[in-house]
C-alpha cells in the first residue's frame, strides 16, 4: 500500500469515529430538549387544571370570592392605614424615646443641665383626641380646629413631669406622636412662671435644649438667639422658624398655675 492510499484510509476511519459521537450529542441534546418540554408542558397543565377547578369551586361555592374579596379590601385598608399619617401628619423622623435620648446629647443639657435631673423621664401615652387642643401645640399657627381634629385620629398624646433641681419651679412636658410609628409631631415643654429677675436666662436656657434636640444643627450661641427671639414675641400668634423647625412661647394655664410654654412643630405643619 502506497502512503497515499495510507493517508485516505486513515481519513475516512476518522470520519467513522467520529460521526458516532456526533450523532450521540445531537441525540442528547433532544432527549434533554424533549424533557423539558414536557415539564414545561406539564406544570402548563396543572395550572389550567388548578385555575379551572378553582374557577368551579366558586362558582359553586360564593362564600370563596368574598373571602378574597374581603382580603383585599384588608391588605388595602393596612397599607391606607399605615401610608396616610406618613404623609399626612409631619413629624420630626425620630420617636419619643429617640427624642429623648438625642436631648441628653445637646450641647446645653451636657454642658449646663446634666447635673440637675433634667432628663426626659419615661412618658405616658393617652389618645390625643381626649387632651384639649389648647394643651398642646396647635396643628396650624392658626389653630384650625378641623385640621387639629383630623391629625388627632393618627395621633397619641404623651405628657410627663420633669423633676429637675435646676430651679424650684413645675416643669413638664407634653406633645404628640404619630400612631403607627411613634414619630413625634409636636412637643411643648412648659415650666411654672415667677416674677423674678433669673427668669429670663432660666427660661432661654432651658427651651434652647429642646430648640436643639428637634435641629441638631444649630450652634449654641443661634439656639440662645432664637429662643430669646421667641421670649421677647410671647404671646404672639405666629411661629418663628429655622430650618424644618418652628416654634413659639407662650404664657398659658397648667391646673391653675401660671406658666411659660415653648411650642416646638415641623415648621411643614404650619
Amino acid at each position: 500500500m502506497d502512503k497515499d492510499d495510507k493517508n485516505i484510509n486513515d481519513t475516512e476511519n476518522e470520519e467513522i469515529i467520529d460521526t458516532p459521537a456526533a450523532d450521540e450529542d445531537a441525540e442528547f441534546e433532544k432527549a434533554l430538549a424533549a424533557v423539558e418540554n414536557s415539564k414545561t408542558v406539564k406544570i402548563k397543565n396543572k395550572e389550567e387544571t388548578f385555575f379551572a377547578k378553582f374557577v368551579a369551586k366558586c362558582a359553586q361555592d360564593k362564600i370563596i370570592p368574598l373571602c378574597l374579596v374581603a382580603m383585599v379590601l384588608c391588605a388595602v385598608g393596612a397599607i391606607v392605614y399605615f401610608l396616610i399619617p406618613v404623609f399626612y401628619v409631619t413629624s420630626f423622623d425620630m420617636t419619643v424615646d429617640e427624642f429623648r435620648t438625642r436631648y441628653t446629647q445637646t450641647e446645653i443639657y451636657t454642658q449646663a443641665l446634666h447635673d440637675h435631673n433634667c432628663q426626659i423621664p419615661e412618658v405616658e401615652y393617652v389618645d390625643a383626641s381626649t387632651v384639649p387642643a389648647s394643651s398642646i401645640p396647635a396643628v396650624s399657627a392658626s389653630g384650625e380646629a378641623a385640621a387639629a381634629e383630623e391629625a388627632h385620629k393618627h395621633e397619641r398624646f404623651f405628657s410627663a413631669p420633669i423633676n429637675t433641681d435646676a430651679a424650684d419651679l413645675a416643669v413638664g412636658i407634653q406633645g404628640r406622636a404619630r400612631s403607627v410609628d411613634n414619630k413625634v409631631t409636636a412637643v411643648r415643654v412648659v415650666i411654672e412662671y415667677i416674677d423674678d429677675p433669673g427668669m429670663f436666662d432660666f427660661l432661654r436656657i432651658f427651651f434652647s435644649s429642646y430648640l436643639m434636640t428637634c435641629n441638631p444643627d444649630l450652634e449654641l450661641n443661634e439656639a440662645y438667639a432664637l429662643t430669646g427671639d421667641a421670649l421677647y414675641q410671647i404671646n404672639s400668634d405666629s411661629y418663628l422658624t429655622i430650618g424644618n423647625t418652628a416654634f413659639r412661647a407662650s404664657l398659658v394655664e397648667v391646673n391653675g398655675v401660671n406658666c411659660v410654654a415653648f411650642d416646638i412643630v415641623p415648621s411643614d405643619s404650619i
